[in-house]
């Protein structure tokens, strides 16, 4: 069974760097500047996720990332590509099949992955939906559920053998794979979340008071389940089952239940004052939602099927993640086809995310789901409810509005009750139709925005002529508008009473510019229809895009008024910007075309943030404009090479066809100083600025670059808004070799570099071990000063800890910014700031050594670590930056929490140590911004810390660096963190500020203990320096401190166990 509807290009995720311009030749820079309204910078704590190709990705944070290529997979490349909270790492052999839509490009998402609980030490299995008539079979894996209605399986993969799932699932097609013959497409069986009043807006008291209850009308509450003993549900639940992870159907959350008892609560419990919508129907609890608002896709499907089977007449799921996609997803699929076999009516959220566009949630884009936006509690749309169309095709979404989303799919859903019960011949799609078809309509929204209007039950059960369909959409019009004809659908209105019924018919429709459309943009080939008494008339509505001349959507309502009532039928259509045909033909280095599975394209907007992946068939349907285009082949069995072809700057003005040859393409070749280096990451891409953001693409393999051939078609771009970088890494006898360059304005057609001794800078790296942990990964990032380059994937490598290493690396304007993280149950990972090297000089650097504690130090991400945006404070304090400045993140384990006060009142908590992001009023204040963290004890140093800051601060327009320090002790201790018991020893102290520099105080005062803090001594600063006299029966040294800056505010910190002390 296919999951295609009618076909939409695909939007592909891109690469965020942020940063500034480059402008020469040198190396790849690194990001310098979040976008407004940016969160704190996101993945925290080491992590590694398998990948369904049996490849580990592990993250660092803050956007930096090593590919460990799974068994026999050494010569695989890696395609890398990071935003907003997602990043891609997506190998070569699997990029054409995610193009393609074949393969869920979630399953590649590393940082969705591990929020989503999949991370390897969060679970050793991958579990997956496989659909296609041998799905079972070709899976080789664990079948959890089978999923009829989409003609799958949900399985879970071991981790461990993963590969074997992939191999069986694909075959080799070149350098790429595709599909095995029997497998349709391969999910991610991924989370859902719940989303996060009322009777008297949707006017059931009118219903209840003509004795309209609904029931004897089973509605299926799918979510975290429901409490049949709570007194208003009491006698109202008639079956349960669980498909969640939970142990039992209990509601240990809470959102079922509610949504349970707005829908036929009996009001038991406040003495009736609070009855449901529709209190006499009954409630099928299906939990398929965990105890904290979290489901798979496969268990919401089962519960689906299952609520189908027991004959449910409506089917509740206030549930959302992501805007739906130009294919169907499995829950999409489910939604649609249970809709059509069993009649049952779909009543999903529209999901949260306004005011955007084209932001309504899978699945409450389905066709056949009564999709339901959300208005406040004042009966205006609800700043955060979605807008339509939906994604890519212009379909009119949501259906309805209701008060809430997740809640108001529960009020929708009793609405369509009571009208079930007055109407028991209705199945779920005359249902939906007749529940637009009464809405009540607000004039001032279009239909993208509100659909028809806001839910009315008195009005649907008074409804005696019906709409169908309930919803006309026109679609997309392509540009150009001159030659447009004119588009002609019919709407029929039922009379379902005896009586003749008569209709004024109008239409009101909005253009983009909130204005009225053009007249004559929308007609009607009859103004008035008289229908008898259980008959249909037919009306021909007409659209005609010729008219206007502003491009966007244009939607309202045609309007047929009788003496009684006002029916209401959404309309709308887009008129196409000016848009082009671009087609994009792949050559291979045989002059043949690319055999399938070989290669794949992706278009970048230049004056826009428009990323998007080329359909295989190659065409692609674009807005004038500026854009680079990158062309990806893959070629040879075992002497696999890479073929990377970038137009940088084409102007797109008319339709289109850029033919990319990979016989044009040259080879890269970087000759270093010792001819026997081993190469582990050759790394070759580019950055661009895309509208207001910059973005960047890297393909990354295990190997040295002269597998990569290269080449530019057509001119250069401007240098401040595209870099092409070429970097490598590679081991040799004498240490490691680490090369990087930058081209602005162009992508290097083949490259040569002979790299001598002396133009490079040795580094000499030591690694502490704090505690038991034996193996690290180390890697490092380039960037450069002023420009846009970076490099955000490497390939994985371990290290020895303690121990030490040799590092050399290429100079010039280049930056460098070394990563390292252990590997054991504690997991830290330290960021250095980023470091220019000088050619012939010799360096010392150290990671992984205390005392661990807050740090402010520069950074490759270029924001500081706590801001002011508007009237948002947010912090993303490195709680474990080490002795020698290298940004800390701590332990995966880390128990604590940040707090916020303004004067003595508490704005806000969470359970993060550290990351924060809290609202605040625009009124001038003082805030204490508090962090206390533990770490667990075989961490063997920094075990618990605190730290407050005090400053003021009011609105801003934008955004403003927060006046925060940090009080940093920097002693010479060894590579355990430790230091000689019964000796003295000279520990320096300063003020850092926000720059990662040295800040004047106006008084710092620091006290020491030896008994992990309960007993606390005075430790004067003189020179700069406090000299502590070590007990010989210590085994650790405790620090605590307080400062004000000369701008008056002020820090109070506290490390127990800052370092060891040895006996």
């Amino acid at each position: 069974m296919s999951l295609a509807r009618t076909p939409r290009i695909a939007v592909v995720v891109l690469a965020l760097s942020l940063g500034a311009t480059s402008a020469s030749l040198g190396s790849v820079s690194a990001a310098a500047a979040a976008p407004p309204g940016h969160p704190p910078r996101g993945e925290h704590a080491s992590s590694t996720v398998t990948l369904i190709t049996g490849d580990k990705v592990i993250s660092y944070g803050h956007g930096k990332y090593a590919v460990e290529p799974g068994p026999g997979r050494d010569r695989i490349a890696f395609r890398a590509f990071d935003r907003a909270g997602h990043a891609y790492v997506i190998p070569s052999d699997a990029q054409s099949l995610v193009a393609a839509g074949s393969v869920d490009k979630r399953l590649f998402d590393v940082a969705g992955l591990r929020r989503s609980g999949y991370a390897d030490s969060d679970s050793d299995q991958l579990p997956l939906i496989v659909t296609g008539g041998r799905a079972a079979a070709r899976s080789g894996a664990r079948v959890r559920r089978e999923l009829p209605s989409i003609g799958g399986v949900a399985v879970k993969a071991e981790k461990s053998r993963v590969d074997q799932l992939w191999n069986s699932v694909t075959a080799a097609a070149g350098g790429g794979r595709v599909l095995r013959s029997g497998v349709e497409r391969v999910w991610l069986d991924g989370r859902r979340q719940t989303l996060g009043g009322g009777a008297r807006q949707i006017g059931a008291p009118r219903a209840w008071g003509s004795g309209v209850t609904g029931e004897g009308v089973k509605v299926a509450v799918l979510d975290t389940g429901v409490d049949a003993t709570h007194p208003d549900l009491q006698g109202r639940v008639t079956g349960q089952r669980n498909f969640s992870d939970a142990a039992d159907n209990v509601d240990r959350n809470g959102h079922g239940t509610r949504a349970a008892g707005i829908i036929a609560g009996t009001g038991a419990f406040a003495g009736g004052e609070y009855q449901g919508i529709a209190h006499g129907a009954q409630i099928l609890d299906g939990k398929v939602l965990d105890d904290a608002g979290s489901g798979r896709d496969s268990d919401i499907i089962a519960g689906m099927q299952w609520a189908a089977g027991q004959r449910a007449d409506i089917v509740t799921l206030g549930v959302g993640v992501g805007v739906g996609t130009p294919e169907a997803d499995p829950l999409e699929e489910a939604v649609d086809s249970l809709s059509a076999k069993t009649g049952t009516l779909f009543v999903v959220a529209a999901g949260n995310g306004g005011p955007s566009e084209e932001t309504v949630k899978s699945p409450g884009s389905a066709d056949a789901a009564l999709t339901v936006g959300a208005v406040n509690g004042e009966g205006g749309l609800a700043e955060s409810s979605v807008r339509g169309p939906r994604f890519d095709d212009g379909a009119i979404e949501p259906d309805v509005v209701a008060p809430g989303t997740a809640i108001g799919t529960a009020y929708v859903a009793g609405a369509a009750a009571l009208v079930a019960k007055a109407h028991p011949d209705l199945r779920g799609q005359q249902l939906k139709a007749l529940l637009i078809a009464s809405a009540k309509p607000e004039p001032k929204f279009g239909a993208f925005e509100r659909g028809p209007g806001r839910i009315d039950v008195p009005a649907a059960l008074a409804r005696q002529v019906v709409t169908a369909p309930a919803k006309l959409g026109f679609g997309v019009q392509s540009w150009p508008h001159e030659d447009d004809k004119p588009v002609s659908k019919p709407l029929s209105y039922r009379n379902d009473s005896t009586a003749d019924v008569t209709l004024k018919l109008s239409v009101r429709v909005t253009g983009p510019d909130g204005k009225p459309a053009p007249e004559g943009m929308f007609s009607l080939d009859q103004q008035q229809v008289t229908i008898p008494g259980g008959e249909t008339a037919k009306v021909n509505v007409t659209s005609d895009t010729r008219l206007g001349s502003l491009a966007g959507g244009y939607s309202g309502q045609v309007v047929a008024s009788s003496t009684t009532a006002e029916i209401v039928t959404p309309l709308a259509v887009t008129r196409e910007a000016e848009s082009y045909d671009l087609t994009v033909a792949q050559l291979g280095p045989d002059g043949k075309p690319a055999p399938p599975g070989t290669s794949s394209a992706d278009v970048l907007g230049i004056d826009s943030q428009l990323w998007k992946t080329v359909p295989p068939e190659g065409k692609i349907r674009l807005p004038k404009g500026r854009y680079t285009v990158l062309a990806s082949q893959i070629s040879g069995g075992q002497d696999v090479r890479h073929y990377e072809l970038v137009e940088p700057a084409h102007q797109l003005t008319e339709n289109a066809v850029l033919t990319f040859d990979a016989r044009q393409a040259k080879p890269i070749k970087v000759n270093g100083p010792d001819p026997a280096a081993k190469a582990h990451t050759s790394s070759v891409g580019f950055s661009q600025v895309m509208g207001a953001l910059p973005a960047r693409y890297s393909l990354v393999t295990k190997g040295p670059l002269d597998k990569i051939s290269t080449v530019q078609v057509g001119p250069d771009a401007a240098p401040d808004v595209f870099a092409a970088h070429i970097s490598s890494q590679s081991t040799g006898k004498k240490g490691e070799y680490n090369f990087a360059w930058f081209a602005p304005g162009r992508y290097p057609t083949g490259f040569r570099r002979d790299v001598r001794q002396k133009d490079l800078a040795q580094v000499q790296v030591e690694f502490g071990a704090p505690d038991a942990v034996k193996e690290g990964a180390r890697s490092v990032f380039p960037g450069q000063a002023d420009g846009i380059g970076s490099v955000n994937l490497e390939v994985y490598q371990p290290v020895a800890i303690p121990g030490s290493r040799t590092e050399f690396y290429s100079t010039g304007a280049t930056r460098w910014s070394g990563v390292f993280a252990e590997q054991g149950t504690v997991k830290t990972v330290l960021e250095s700031p980023p470091k220019t090297y000088r050619a012939g000089k010799r360096y010392h650097e150290r990671f992984n050594v205390g005392p661990f504690g807050p740090g402010l130090p520069e950074s490759m991400l270029g924001p500081p670590w706590a801001e002011r945006i508007n009237d948002d404070i947010w912090a993303d304090i490195p709680m474990f930056t080490d002795g020698a400045g290298n940004a800390g993140t701590g332990d995966t384990k880390l128990r604590g929490h940040t707090t916020l006060h303004r004067g003595d009142k508490l704005v806000g908590q969470n359970e993060t140590p550290g990351h924060a992001v809290f609202t605040v009023g625009p009124e001038p204040g003082r805030y204490r911004l508090g962090v206390e963290v533990d770490q667990p004890s075989e961490s063997g140093v920094s075990t618990h810390q605190t730290v407050a800051w005090c400053f003021g601060s009011a609105h801003v327009d934008g955004r403003r660096t927060l006046p925060l320090t940090a009080i940093r002790f920097t002693p010479q201790l060894d590579l355990t963190s430790s230091a000689p018991a019964g000796q003295r020893l000279d520990v320096p102290v300063f003020l850092q500020g926000v720059d990662g520099g040295p800040v004047p105080y106006a008084w710092l005062t620091v006290q020491v203990s030896y008994d992990e803090g309960k007993n606390w001594a005075d430790a004067p600063v003189i020179g700069g320096k406090v000299t502590l006299a070590h007990p010989p029966d210590a085994s650790s040294v405790s620090l605590r401190g307080q400062a004000e800056d000369q701008g008056g505010n002020t820090v109070e910190q506290t490390i127990l166990r800052a370092y060891k002390l040895k006996r």
